[in-house]
């Protein structure tokens, strides 16, 4: 549902998730002819939380694909319902990606989720971990 104020009805303000339709018309005078009704869908949507935390502020940053989030420890931001949200990890030196928490999953560095609700997502980093190679390794060069 949606209703109007001001002048001729210019501010419209929408209270339910849905469609508004607003329709436009001009009347005519000894100038003008009328203008035929002219109908206008608004689309309007819920905004949803995304709370994002980052577990280790000195092994990285999370950012979004949009810029909303540039993520010390914790950062918030309120998105349409219904779009996507991308997160990016990106890792400081001699620091990695250790994984996705909360209501993104998985390693890879992007995760997206899609703001049907309130989300809450974790980037974790931590120390990155050279591998030991045997000694044998080392002689041989590999």
């Amino acid at each position: 549902m949606c209703t109007t104020s001001g002048t001729n009805g210019s501010t419209v303000k929408g209270n339910v998730v849905g469609t508004c339709t607003i329709v436009a018309n001009q009347a005519g005078n000894d100038n003008f002819n009328p203008a035929q009704p002219l109908p206008v869908d608004i689309k309007i949507s819920a905004l949803y939380s995304l709370t994002v935390t980052n577990a280790n502020v000195k092994g990285g940053t999370v950012t979004s694909k949009q810029g909303e989030i540039n993520c010390g420890s914790i950062c918030t931001t309120k998105i349409p319902g219904g779009t996507p949200f991308t997160l990016n990890a990106i890792p400081s030196a001699e620091f990695e990606f250790n994984g996705w928490g909360g209501d993104c999953q998985g390693y890879g560095n992007t995760c997206t989720v899609t703001m049907d609700a309130d989300k809450t997502v974790t980037g974790n980093f931590d120390v990155f971990k050279k591998k030991h190679r045997p000694a044998w390794r080392k002689l041989l060069g590999q």
